[in-house]
Formats: structure tokens, C-alpha cells, sequence
């Protein structure tokens, strides 16, 4: 293969695996092929009040929804690969001196090869060259032929990208010890990295407390990396991330910066999002099998002793609100690896903010629903990043999007600069969170209310249907339908100051109803609150701009008043 710039000076080549020599199947394996799976459970809530980040989300999810690559998710299987004449140096394995996309490394490398190369020649000529290779015909690797038991006995050497974060370090190098074990190899295992430090505690500790029987064979290489010949677990999925080539050019506005080579790069993780290696079942099918006593919690709020750059403003008030809901809130720093996933296989649902104590969704029960809150800034860099933990669990995975604790007047907050800046719950917001764990935990009591309101509607009865809505007003922030319900009754009440608040409510919770903004300027109208009606129009000139402007020019004689202010 020609090579590929590095840095902008140095060349290399992509090392091809069904072409080039030294590397070979471990006996008993098979060629990793990927397969067609269920698509992981992942939902989305827009709760932000900035009309404009909102649109950006709301971009943003349909762009990923686009991007997937098959009707349903990869399943990447690993298999054990015996590789000669193997290095790791800058962070990059190299068999026979050309690039190997494995491990933590595989994504590193196309994104520097990006970064060398601006204008993307290089970059289409990498999709293309890798399509070719992986999808050649009768493309395979081929099985060692040496004695199995001369080569179990081979170091099996696994990558750890990240020696103190939690994520990578369970999602990227502990789940391959499942493929140690599953082999019955009996090799040391050498864990390789480029990090000088030593590793966090929780590294040693969650080694000791999966994979007992493995943690005298474990020692740590971080100097002169070369074998002649060892195992590593590999598959494809850092191959097949590269087939598709969405290289469009990158809209300039507020929130999206052309500074960053993400059209080319946006391909490579809109495959990721949808695939999932399959050392994560082994590794949790393995975990959830350990004898557990650790009290089992069905609701639980997880919150950050650490980090402090990424509060929470509103948590107090949220901690009380799920406190009378039967949450409980504890933090996962008190507990242990294995003892934050035996917690998990008891929860039915969990809330916390966006960290990397969402790893733990891989040891989640299916059906369980597990809420991440954050904001554009993570669905912009981190969206997507615990997909494959939901896949394998089964659970669903809701992204809560509020507000950034930061002033987004000339736009987000950059993750370089400012980093991952902490999460704004506004009063609103804190409703519609409220009113969604309503709908899971009280699904029977709100289809109890629902048949009310019908029967009190079909009866016009409109002041029964605001004393069964108002009964339990929580369930106003749970489905915008409720909130229009009422927002009709206090119409035909004569309140239209009731009636624009409720359809401002049904608004917040279904944000993308144009026709509710069309209501709430025409309540607002009603009421003589013409300075809100004014400033909702320009909201809805944000949200909806041809659907806004038509209903101007249909109401422009009743909208006049408002051009005077």
C-alpha cells in the first residue's frame, strides 16, 4: 500500500490483514467477521431553553440517526491473533513496521492521518484502499500451524490507552482478559501502554476482583516495546470504520467549527456508535456470574465527588425531587468495581450526569433505563460513547440534554479550551426530568388519568379535566399531550393566560410542534400579554423559520401590535 502522511512528515503504512504476512488465527479461531445484531435501545430529550442549541440538537440526533451504517448494529467478534515482530511506539502497534489498526490505537490512527491531511485526498484514498482490502473475495487470515500448546504459552499483550480512566481502561483492555480465559491460554499478560505513570488503583483492583485466578500472570510495559512473536486480541471493526466516506464540507455556524477534521472523521464514529465487540458479552456474561451481596437498589442517582468542572447546577433540588420518587443517591467511588456492577444488575433505572460511570450500563439487566444528563458540547464529542455498553445489556440509554453551565453568547464552550464544562438544569428542565421518570415509574396512574380526561372532554367538562390534570401536575412535563389537554380546557374557560402557560409546558416537552408556538403567541395575544407574545415570536422564528413566517403572513393584522414594541 503507498503510504500515508504522519504528522505531517513522517509515512507509514496501514497494515492490511487479509494481504500482508505476520500475523495468523489462534487454533480454534475463526475469521472475525462481523454480524448483524439488534440495534442498541438509545433515545433522546431536548430540554435545553436556548432555541438555537435545541436546533442543533435536534440536527445533530437525525445526522447519527442518517449515519447508521445497516438496519441494526455490528457485532465484531475478537479472536486471539499470534502477530510477528510486533512494537508499540508513539502510541501506534506496528507488525512488521506498518500500521496495525487494533485496540485503543485503531481510531488514533486515522484521526492523525486526518489532522496530516486537511483537504482529504489522502483520506479518500484510504477508504478506498482499506474497502478494497476488506471486502476482497475469499479474503482471509490464515490459522497458525504451530502446536497449540507451544502457543498458548505466547505473552498475550493487550493495550491500555488510559491508565486512570474508567471507561477506557474497562471498555478497551479489561474486557479482553474474557479472551484469555475463554482460549485457556497460559501466557503472561502483558499490559502495554505509553503512559510513564503507574496505574490507578481501580486498574489492579478490577483485575483481581473479574479475573482472579489471572492477576499473578498480569505485569505492566511501558519502555521498548518489541516482540518477536506474542498474542493480541484483534478485530475488524477498525477496518470496516473506514468504508464510508462522508467528506462533506463543514457548515460554519455557532456551534459547529470548521477548525476540526470531523466530516472525514464523523464517518469513522458513526460506525463505532453501531458496533460493538464481542469481548464485552464474555467479559459481562463472566461478571454477572460472580455470587453477589451487595443490597440491590431499583432506583438509584449517581452523583460526582470528583470533577468538579463538571457540577450540576440544580442537583440539589434534583437529589430532593428523586429522593420522594424512591431514589437513592450514593457514588460510585465508595464502591468497587465489581460491587458498582453488582448494583447495576439490581437497577431498573439510574440518572446520573455524563461520566465514565456509564461503563457500568454493560452490567446493566435488560430493560433497565439508564439517564445521562448533559449537553450539545457532550452529544458534539462524546455521543455515542456508551452505545455499545446498552447493546450488550440490553438496556435503554436516554440522553437528557439540558443547558451548559457556561455563557454561550458567542458559542459552546470549546473542549480544548475551556474542557467539558459542567451541566445547567433550569427550572424547566428539572420538570421535564421529573415528568419523564414519571412515565416510567407511573405509567399505570397516568393511563388511569388519561381515561378521565377523555371522558371529561367528551362530556365537556373542562373544569373536571383541569382537577384531574392538576391532581397530579407532574405528568404535564411527561407527555406534551397532557399539557395541551389542558391548555384547551383553560381556553374554553376563558383563561388564556392558563392556556399560553400550559401550551409554553406542552412546548418545552415537545419542542419541534410548531403548532404549539403558534398557540401560545395567539394565548398570549389573547391575554394582552403582548410583550410575551412578541418574544415568543422570535423563538418561534428560531425553531421553525418557513412555518413561522407563514403563519406571520397569515396573521399579519392581528400580529401588528407587536412591530409597535
Amino acid at each position: 500500500m503507498q503510504g500515508f502522511p504522519m504528522d505531517n512528515t513522517e509515512f507509514d503504512e496501514i497494515f492490511d490483514p487479509t494481504r500482508d504476512k505476520g500475523i495468523h488465527l489462534f487454533p480454534g479461531s475463526t475469521m472475525p467477521l462481523p454480524q448483524k445484531v439488534e440495534r442498541a435501545r438509545v433515545d433522546y430529550i431536548i430540554a435545553t431553553e436556548d432555541p438555537g442549541q435545541a436546533g442543533a440538537l435536534r440536527t445533530a440526533m437525525l445526522n447519527k440517526k442518517d449515519q447508521a451504517l445497516i438496519d441494526g448494529d455490528l457485532l465484531l467478534p475478537s479472536v486471539p491473533l499470534v502477530v510477528e515482530n510486533f512494537t508499540y511506539e508513539a502510541r501506534l502497534p506496528r507488525v512488521n513496521g506498518k500500521l496495525l489498526l487494533s485496540g485503543a490505537s485503531g481510531r488514533r490512527v486515522r484521526k492523525r492521518l486526518l489532522w496530516g491531511d486537511r483537504a482529504g485526498e489522502q483520506d479518500r484514498m484510504t477508504v478506498a484502499q482499506l474497502t478494497e482490502a476488506i471486502s476482497r473475495p475469499n479474503a482471509v487470515i490464515p490459522t497458525a500451524q504451530q502446536p497449540r500448546e507451544m502457543l498458548e504459552k505466547l505473552p498475550f499483550v493487550i493495550e491500555m490507552k488510559n491508565a486512570t480512566n474508567f471507561y477506557h481502561f474497562t471498555s478497551e483492555t479489561l474486557i479482553y482478559f474474557s479472551l484469555y480465559r475463554k482460549f485457556a491460554l497460559t501466557g503472561p499478560i502483558h499490559i502495554i501502554t505509553a503512559d510513564p505513570k503507574p496505574p490507578s488503583a481501580f486498574v489492579v483492583e478490577s483485575i483481581r476482583l473479574f479475573y482472579p485466578e489471572l492477576l499473578d500472570r498480569v505485569s505492566f510495559r511501558n519502555k521498548e516495546i518489541a516482540y518477536n512473536r506474542a498474542i493480541i486480541p484483534f478485530n475488524l471493526q477498525h477496518y470496516f470504520s473506514h468504508l464510508r466516506d462522508l467528506a462533506s464540507p463543514p457548515r460554519e455556524t455557532k456551534f459547529v467549527s470548521g477548525d476540526y477534521p470531523e466530516p472525514q472523521y464523523e464517518n469513522m464514529k458513526a460506525i463505532a456508535w453501531g458496533a460493538r465487540d464481542e469481548a464485552l458479552y464474555l467479559h459481562r456474561v463472566g461478571a454477572v456470574e460472580i455470587p453477589s451481596e451487595t443490597p440491590i437498589r431499583k432506583r438509584i442517582y449517581v452523583g460526582r465527588k470528583s470533577g468538579k468542572s463538571r457540577n450540576i447546577v440544580g442537583e440539589d433540588e434534583l437529589i430532593a425531587r428523586l429522593e420522594t420518587l424512591g431514589f437513592k443517591t450514593l457514588y460510585f467511588e465508595d464502591y468497587t468495581p465489581l460491587e458498582q456492577a453488582q448494583i447495576m444488575q439490581g437497577v431498573d433505572i439510574m440518572i446520573s450526569g455524563h461520566g465514565a460511570g456509564f461503563t457500568n450500563m454493560l452490567y446493566a439487566k435488560k430493560g433497565a433505563t439508564l439517564i445521562e444528563i448533559s449537553h450539545l458540547q457532550t452529544a458534539r464529542h462524546r455521543f455515542g460513547d456508551f452505545h455499545m455498553h446498552a447493546g450488550v445489556s440490553g438496556a435503554r440509554h436516554i440522553h437528557f440534554f439540558a443547558d451548559h453551565d457556561f455563557d454561550t453568547t458567542d458559542g459552546l464552550p470549546n473542549m480544548h479550551k475551556d474542557g467539558h464544562v459542567g451541566i445547567y438544569l433550569s427550572e424547566n428542565a428539572l420538570d421535564r426530568l421529573e415528568g419523564l421518570i414519571m412515565s416510567l415509574i407511573q405509567r399505570g396512574a397516568f393511563l388511569k388519568q388519561k381515561l378521565a380526561i377523555d371522558a371529561l372532554e367528551a362530556a365537556g367538562d373542562y373544569a373536571g379535566i383541569i382537577a384531574t390534570i392538576e391532581g397530579d401536575p407532574r405528568f404535564l412535563y411527561a407527555y406534551s399531550d397532557v399539557a395541551v389537554c389542558a391548555a384547551q380546557a383553560y381556553e374554553k374557560l376563558g383563561n388564556p393566560q392558563q392556556a399560553a402557560r400550559h401550551c409554553r409546558i406542552a412546548q418545552f416537552v415537545s419542542p419541534f410542534r410548531s403548532k404549539l408556538f403558534r398557540n401560545v403567541v395567539l394565548s398570549l395575544i389573547a391575554a394582552g400579554d403582548h410583550v410575551g407574545a412578541k418574544a415568543e415570536m422570535k423563538r418561534f422564528r428560531a425553531f421553525a423559520p418557513g412555518i413561522s413566517r407563514n403563519f406571520e403572513s397569515e396573521n399579519a393584522t392581528l400580529l401588528a401590535a407587536l412591530s409597535d414594541l
